[in-house]
Formats: structure tokens, C-alpha cells, sequence
């Protein structure tokens, strides 16, 4: 019964470790080329319009994590300030992008922030 006990508290420690690990946060250069890579393959870039969205998106970047460190524990002035940033960024987007790629960085935001949504509805 007891190596019953210690096996199960052991599987229980392995899957929460492996839990954390796989949250690990990324780092501002890191989410922001993850963002510079979704904007490449979805939208399609210029070499020019490349290297301008590199620069706001590590520029948001910053900014958002600022947000994250003052924020802590406040969900609801974290979401305001998020939505803030985000309107932004998708005006500088705007100006860098032409109408058509915009729009299809418009309907690509909005299949991701659903499919988020989704994933949200299925865990509770």
C-alpha cells in the first residue's frame, strides 16, 4: 500500500514539473519574432515592411512586458492596458502594411484570438 501511495505521489510531481516546465515564459525578443514569423507567413512581407514590423513588434514587445511587471495580480487594468497596446500596434501595422495585407492580418488575429478562446472554453 505505502509503495502504492509513493508511486502515485511521484507520477502526480512528474506531470506538475513537466506542467511548469512547458510554461516557461518567453523572453521580449522571443514572443516578438514569434509574431514577426506569424506576420511573414500569413500576411506575406516585403524585405522592406519586414524589417519595419521587426522593429514594432520588439517595440510592443517591451511594452508589454513593462505592462506585465506593474500589472501583477491586476487582470482587469492588465486586459485594458493589453487592448491599448494592441489597438497601437495594429496602427502602426496599418501604416506599414498595404490595405489588403492589412485586412488579412485582421482575419488572421481573429481565427487566433478564437481559437484561443476555444482552447479556454474546452479546459474548464
Amino acid at each position: 500500500m505505502k509503495k502504492l501511495i509513493l508511486t502515485t505521489v511521484l507520477i502526480v510531481a512528474s506531470v506538475t514539473i513537466a506542467t511548469a516546465q512547458q510554461r516557461q515564459t518567453r523572453s521580449i525578443e522571443e514572443r516578438a519574432k514569434m509574431q514577426d514569423e506569424f506576420m511573414e507567413t500569413q500576411v506575406g512581407l516585403t524585405d522592406d515592411q519586414k524589417s519595419t514590423i521587426q522593429a514594432i513588434n520588439l517595440e510592443f514587445a517591451k511594452q508589454l512586458d513593462e505592462e506585465r511587471q506593474k500589472n501583477r495580480g491586476d487582470r482587469d487594468a492588465m486586459r485594458t492596458k493589453m487592448r491599448e497596446i494592441d489597438t497601437a500596434r495594429d496602427a502602426k501595422y496599418k501604416e506599414v502594411l498595404t490595405e489588403e495585407q492589412f485586412n488579412k492580418y485582421l482575419e488572421e488575429k481573429a481565427k487566433r484570438e478564437n481559437e484561443l478562446q476555444e482552447r479556454r472554453r474546452q479546459r474548464n
